[in-house]
């Protein structure tokens, strides 16, 4: 599927991408973020593992990691408590939040090291209802800050402790992803401005839609663009779901211009008069 990729392990992984990985529970994260660390290790990236617990308990989730004593003696491998990363000052401010690890990169290449990598555990927000705009909003702002920063990202959410009506517009914004059962079969990813669609956008999927585009709506501040040109197919419910979107900005002063528009599209969309290029 264009714009999308699914993975079996956590390999082969490089700057810039960004990865959600749906995890056994009983298993646990720490197992498939060993593996995704690891590599970078051997990239020669400095290293962090974010999860919930203490130290000791971080530190044990990653006993499959060749090294790992020695790798936290010299600091290229930091664990850190999801409370104290996410939830620092109170609150997930997502903004700020994508701010602190774009500078952790540039820290990490001062320091001698190719780029930062970081593995985290986002189960604990998502269990939280109150904080699901937010972490919603996370993934929409952090995806484009990997994409442009010395930064590989991947994170973890536990099936079924996330429910499918969360996982799925979360695994949405990834263009790398992990989900067992996976029927999902769009990437939304905001670039420059631009909330760029790719593959493919049915009914089956037309809510999970309709999460991102109120998670993108929410932070744009003015006009919005959206790229559809990646998109190999859209039917009638979906491209409702674009224009809801569309007609929602626009009664609040931000008008929204679609670009890349195929002939399926164009049809309905024409039917509302919303801006198409």
């Amino acid at each position: 599927m264009a714009g999308m990729t699914v993975l079996a392990r956590p390999k082969g992984l490089r700057q810039g991408d960004h990865v959600c990985w749906a995890y056994d529970p009983e298993r646990g994260f720490g197992v498939v973020a060993a593996q995704f660390l690891a590599e970078g290790i051997a990239l020669g990236e400095r290293v962090l593992f974010v999860g919930e617990g203490g130290t000791a308990q971080l530190v044990a989730q990653l006993d499959s990691l060749p090294g790992r004593d020695a790798l936290l003696a010299t600091g290229q491998l930091q664990v850190q408590s999801m409370s104290d990363v996410y939830l620092g000052n109170g609150g997930l401010d997502p903004v700020a939040q994508t701010e602190l690890f774009a500078a952790a990169g540039a820290a990490a290449v001062e320091d001698g090291y190719t780029g930062l990598r970081v593995a985290g555990d986002l189960t604990g927000l998502v269990r939280d209802p109150s904080r699901w705009e937010d972490v919603r909003a996370y993934e929409i702002v952090v995806d484009s800050v990997i994409a442009a920063h010395p930064l590989t990202g991947m994170c973890g959410y536990a099936a079924p402790t996330v429910p499918g009506e969360r996982l799925r517009p979360l695994a949405a914004l990834h263009g790398i992803r992990h989900v067992d059962g996976d029927t999902l079969t769009f990437v939304a990813r905001v670039r420059g401005g631009v909330l760029v669609l790719a593959g493919e956008v049915d009914t089956g999927c037309a809510d999970d839609l309709d999460e991102v585009l109120v998670g993108v709506g929410r932070l744009a501040e003015g006009p919005v663009t959206v790229d559809l040109a990646g998109l190999d197919f859209v039917d009638v419910g979906a491209t409702r779901a674009l224009v809801r979107f569309a007609t929602g900005l626009r009664a609040s002063g931000r008008p929204v211009r679609f670009v890349g528009v195929g002939r399926g599209a164009r049809r309905v969309l024409e039917l509302f008069d919303v801006e198409l290029a």
